[in-house]
């Protein structure tokens, strides 16, 4: 008897908490505007993120791609993220980033260490980082607009390709502060 009224009661308890939660959530504000992943296309679903998302020019930004498998079992090959992957640096006037020498090279397949291979069930995810700024020029001090796109091909017909979007993430530069640390202790 102990065992059934459990039961009854506790998808009752779980709408309780679920609900408090939500109105937790609620009263908080978003600690982002931009969505967490792209759309599902063909099974499949990118999410990038950076860090930081504001710094000043020339410090070092990450990049992270999450290509993640919502469907059957997908072969994914490649040689390295710069090249498996068009990463998309858009700056505030809407002109791409080009490639820093680097960044090129990187897309290379002649100068790639070698060819990788995997395969992700269903609700794999396959995670790579990036160094965005040393791929990319981000010298200028301006928002940055960053988005990955990969073509891969469709499940139902292998002849056609399908190119999957993940969301958009801006990064904020800063001119560096290039004042003496000396000179500033001498201020105080």
């Amino acid at each position: 008897m102990r065992a059934t009224m459990f039961r009854s009661i506790s998808p009752f308890c779980f709408v309780i908490i679920a609900v408090s939660c939500l109105s937790i959530a609620a009263d908080e504000k978003p600690a982002a505007t931009q969505p967490a992943a792209g759309e599902v296309t063909d099974g499949c679903q990118i999410s990038v993120s950076i860090s930081p998302a504001e710094c000043a020019v020339g410090e070092p930004i990450i990049l992270t791609i999450n290509f993640t498998n919502l469907g059957p079992p997908v072969k994914l090959r490649g040689i390295g993220p710069v090249a498996d992957y068009d990463i998309i640096v858009l700056r505030a006037s809407g002109a791409r980033a080009p490639y820093t020498v680097y960044g090129e090279s990187g897309r290379d397949p002649k100068q790639a260490l070698g060819i990788y291979g995997t395969v992700l069930d269903c609700g794999a995810s396959d995670m790579v980082r990036v160094h965005l700024n040393r791929c990319f020029d981000m010298s200028f001090s301006t928002e940055y607009r960053i988005h990955v796109e990969r073509k891969m091909p469709s499940r139902p017909d292998p002849e056609k390709m399908v190119t999957i979007v993940s969301n958009t993430v801006t990064a904020k530069l800063a001119e560096p502060n290039l004042a003496d640390p000396e000179d500033t202790k001498k201020a105080e």
